[in-house]
């Protein structure tokens, strides 16, 4: 955040005292950080974080987030196997998010998948890679492309994956650098 134009930057302690509440309560950006997803998401929930940063959002506040932090953007997710723990957060986007996972297939987002009943759609960022979420509901690659993942028509078993390709990604393989 150092690099750059903000007037006024701070890193809010997960204790959250009054003065870091006000803080978050009068920001315009809000950059939620990567880390263990489950620790964090419990620290956002049982401080009252979580609230401020949806009530934020809905009045247009920028929500920018890193690796776990994108996880607790979506609607949910699980440090572990979802069959045995899955943890349903703040649902700004309205997708499932995994991050990192691409040497393990995308596990995690294919169990998810298969597990949540009904529409169920995710997406991969890979290791270096970036999601732009619109108000739309459209998201867009960055620098590398996303995995995107969704239950079968056919088949409630079987998760379809299609590959997003980000403009940097199509004009290397077109040859355009």
């Amino acid at each position: 955040m150092d690099n750059i134009d903000t007037h006024e930057s701070k890193m809010i302690k997960s204790s959250f005292p009054d003065e870091d509440r006000d803080f978050l309560e009068s920001a315009d950006l809000i950059l939620l950080a990567g880390g263990d997803f489950e620790a964090g998401w419990e620290i956002l929930r049982e401080t009252g974080m979580a609230e401020i940063i949806s009530r934020k959002y809905y009045e247009g506040a920028v929500i920018l987030s890193v690796s776990a932090g994108a996880l607790q953007l979506g609607m949910g997710g699980s440090n572990t196997d979802p069959r045995e723990s899955f943890t349903e957060t703040l649902k700004l986007v309205l997708y499932y998010i995994s991050v990192h996972d691409e040497d393990n297939d995308w596990a995690q987002i294919r169990l998810t998948d298969q597990q949540k009943e009904g529409f169920c759609k995710g997406f991969g960022i890979p290791a270096g890679g970036d999601l732009i979420y619109h108000l739309d509901s459209s998201v867009e690659p960055l620098r590398l492309g996303l995995n995107e993942f969704q239950r079968s028509l056919e088949s409630e078993e079987e998760v379809c994956c299609n590959i997003l390709l980000s403009p940097a990604v199509e004009e290397t393989s077109n040859g355009n650098k």
